[in-house]
């Protein structure tokens, strides 16, 4: 194999690869460790896989001869990254999987392992189940990924639920201690309704190669409901679906409300930042403090306190519909919840000390965030 491109666009194709590259591959088998290179009719094909994610990325090459070769991924990047922003010759010499890398004054010889031993990712070549803008499918991810179960132990609440129905994309994710539901509109309507639970750690990968853009993300699921693909204009994303039963979330989103709170997102997120250096102790206890004043004018008073370390009080204006109460959060919880909110300011909907609270940007309805409560100590 022969072939030369920039160094700008065989980086950016690098660092989408690297998502399918994980660091404990080595140990089973060191050609996961590796990204496969091979020229792909006129153009550069990098593929990697962990065997449960695949993702492949084409870049514009001039390719002198076709042949394909892996190479370790990690020392190929940092390699590529650190050349200067000049045309890169790759040409693979003789048999020995030895590949050299030519950069301005810059050289390098890379041994890979043959491309035979690369595993196959597969491709899927029916019609998309549904498309949707890239940039709606990154910025869902981010409202919701954060809330699946890292417990391995955990079956289904390591997954986000996806739900296509009609024109609506649902993502879902809990782990028993928070949930957080968003909900858009896609592209093109589904072909038809159906589920699927997809890896979060999957979901997240995917979140970091989406660009930011209007462009369109094709999403096709095998028949068997084994895999899923979504294919952009040169990145294919390939996953292997969970099998196992999502909880039925709807029963856990509180139907109704006895006091609603709307506040400023940015004044809330930094009162709740400040108390998390406080609440330091075993359940990271949270405690908010809703008063009325009369004619819906009220405050939230966050606070946190540690017996090793100390207390803080930070007071909130808010406009309150409702009793005030008092409830206490993870503060962890919280401050995910308003960081994933992306609007000016936020509903907290109550019913009780001892109930579940829900989060809700006031400027949308597409989106919302439940969190369990930590009893507060009398």
């Amino acid at each position: 194999m022969k072939l030369s491109c920039t160094q700008e666009t065989l980086s950016r194709g690098l660092q989408v690869v690297n998502r399918g590259v994980t660091s404990g591959a080595a140990s089973t088998l060191p050609v996961l460790s590796n990204i496969l290179i091979a020229s792909d009719e006129g153009r550069l094909r990098l593929s990697a896989t962990d065997l449960k994610i695949g993702v492949t990325h084409w870049i514009p090459a001039m390719i002198f001869e076709d042949g394909a070769i892996t190479l370790p991924a990690r020392l190929l990047t940092e390699f590529v990254n650190s050349l200067p922003q000049e045309p890169v010759e790759l040409a693979t010499v003789g048999e020995q999987s030895l590949t050299t890398l030519r950069c301005a004054r810059y050289s390098a010889n890379i041994r890979g392992i043959d491309a035979d031993e690369f595993p196959l990712i597969p491709t899927i070549s029916d019609e998309p189940s549904a498309t949707v803008p890239a940039g709606l499918l990154r910025g869902m991810i981010n409202q919701v990924v954060f809330a699946a179960s890292s417990d391995t132990t955990r079956g289904p609440l390591q997954g986000v639920f996806t739900t296509f129905s009609g024109e609506t994309l649902t993502l879902t994710a809990s782990d028993a201690y928070r949930l957080s539901v968003r909900s858009a509109r896609l592209a093109t309507a589904a072909a038809a309704d159906f589920s699927v639970l997809i890896p979060a750690r999957t979901v997240a990968e995917l979140g970091r190669i989406l660009p930011d853009d209007d462009s369109i993300v094709a999403i096709t699921v095998t028949p068997n409901r084994g895999q899923i693909l979504f294919h952009m204009e040169n990145t294919d994303f390939l996953a292997t679906l969970l099998s196992e039963q999502f909880v039925n979330y709807k029963q856990i989103i509180p139907k109704e409300y006895k006091t609603r709170v709307v506040a400023n997102t940015a004044d809330l997120q930094k009162a709740v930042k400040i108390a998390g250096f406080f609440a330091r102790d075993g359940s990271s206890l949270l405690k908010l403090n809703i008063e009325t004043a009369g004619d819906g004018a009220g405050t939230i008073t966050v606070s946190a306190e540690t017996q090793d370390i100390g207390d803080n009080d930070s007071i909130v204006d808010a406009v309150v519909s409702g009793a005030g109460m008092q409830i206490g959060f993870n503060s962890k919880y919280v401050a995910d919840a308003l960081n994933a909110m992306n609007s000016s300011q936020v509903a907290l909907e109550l019913t009780g000390p001892t109930h579940a609270g829900v989060l809700r940007p006031v400027d949308g309805a597409d989106f919302l965030h439940v969190i369990m409560p930590v009893t507060v100590p009398r």
